[in-house]
């Protein structure tokens, strides 16, 4: 099984429960995951937004939707890679805000109960000014 079946991005015009914002508020439609099995490389533009204090961002940033396959339904998922302690939840609908990634990596790991599922490397997306 590759990241493709366990993740996608999901469509330009998907409302994102956080506020009023869609997916085309944060990327451009021909962003994209190349995979290599179950490590992922982002290419693409991701936007800036100027704030967004729905999510928790009250002076803005870039961010990237992701939703997981349904093979994840009420599985406990844990992101790691941000400069903050590690998050976790129960959900499929995730949105990273890529700012907060390791600078040296920029990359987040996710798992599924413990085990991993897949990695996203942002090294090669273009962040908007």
């Amino acid at each position: 099984m590759t990241g493709a079946d366990r993740v996608s991005i999901p469509a330009q015009g998907q409302s994102l429960d956080l506020g009023e914002k869609h997916v085309s508020d944060l990327i451009g439609p021909e962003t994209k995951i190349q995979w290599s099995g179950t490590d992922g490389t982002v290419i693409g533009p991701i936007k800036k937004l100027d704030e967004w204090p729905e999510w928790g961002a009250p002076d803005g940033g870039h961010f990237f939707p992701v939703e997981l396959d349904s093979q994840y339904e009420g599985m406990n998922i844990t992101m790691e890679g941000v400069t903050v302690p590690e998050k976790s939840a129960v959900d499929l609908k995730w949105v990273l805000k890529v700012d907060e990634a390791h600078a040296q990596r920029k990359k987040f790991t996710f798992k599924a109960e413990g085990e991993e599922i897949f990695t996203l490397d942002f090294s090669q997306a273009e962040l908007s000014a």
